[in-house]
């Protein structure tokens, strides 16, 4: 069986690269490298086509036993390339037999990966994937995951599994799938780093109580890598109702006007990201 990895984060954007595009390409490590000397280099055309007109840089680290079985390729690799090159770089990867796939992104704005951690209240039971998408016991979940192509998922430790989306708006996808009932938490990834279990885990590592309120309610963090993290309080459409900037461990918000209703309180600390659902009364 191929071996698996799992991807996480690292924040792209707050790195200054200049006028490039972005690949994402998949493929064989022993294939895309070769070895020369004490050291390795893409292979040809690649290499000498990115030391022309571009570079590329790898933040990819193998991570066993947490990806999809059928993902194609166990390594995932960034190239960057001027904007006037970026057609002759996708004829390249296009006619490349050791490219499994690949996505070109036309700007340098931070991407996210099509993969979801959902933690569920109550573990639905899945059923198997129907015409290409999850299917479960839950029909509120399903409709989610009919909307977002969701075609394939991997448990993890309960109550936690891993889902994929199939070119679906991953961020729009985890606004709506903390509306599902059986949903508490959602946590997505940008860009690519590893982003194991135990971090998941800690993420989720803060309370928000009580739950529900009236509108004023104490985050509280448990662990201090989470001191400095950003506060965004969307409402049942999408609607961005409240910022704020946390830099303690124990905050206390304060939500005025604010009509009775589920809300969604989205944590943003350094490269993670985590959603929450509340209630005001």
């Amino acid at each position: 069986m191929k071996k698996l990895i799992i991807i996480g984060a690292l924040l792209i954007s707050q790195i200054n690269f200049g006028q490039y595009y972005t690949f994402q390409v998949f493929a064989d490590y022993e294939e895309i490298y070769e070895n020369i000397g004490d050291g390795t280099q893409l292979v040809e055309p690649f290499h000498s086509f990115l030391t022309e007109h571009g570079f590329y840089h790898n933040y990819i680290y193998i991570h066993y036993e947490v990806y999809f079985d059928d993902d194609p390729g166990n390594y995932i690799l960034q190239m960057f390339v001027v904007p006037e090159q970026a057609n002759a770089l996708e004829n390249l990867l296009i006619d490349s037999d050791i490219i499994f796939k690949y996505i070109r992104y036309d700007d340098e704005t931070t991407y996210y990966l099509d993969r979801l951690y959902i933690e569920f209240f109550e573990i639905p039971e899945f059923l198997g994937i129907q015409d290409g998408v999850v299917v479960t016991d839950d029909e509120s979940l399903n409709i989610v995951f009919e909307a977002y192509q969701i075609d394939n998922y991997k448990q993890e430790e309960p109550p936690y599994f891993l889902i994929r989306c199939n070119g679906c708006d991953i961020f729009e996808l985890v606004q709506e799938i903390v509306g599902v009932d059986v949903v508490e938490n959602a946590y997505l990834t940008e860009y690519t780093d590893v982003l194991s279990l135990d971090e998941i885990q800690e993420l989720n590592n803060f309370t928000l109580s009580p739950n529900p309120n009236n509108g004023n309610f104490t985050l509280q963090f448990k662990v201090p890598r989470f001191s400095d993290a950003q506060l965004i309080i969307y409402d049942a459409l999408g609607r961005a109702v409240f910022e704020e900037k946390l830099q303690q461990q124990q905050n206390s918000i304060r939500l005025q006007g604010l009509e009775s209703g589920i809300y969604f309180a989205q944590i943003t600390s350094g490269e993670n990201r985590a959603v929450k659902k509340f209630v005001i009364k």
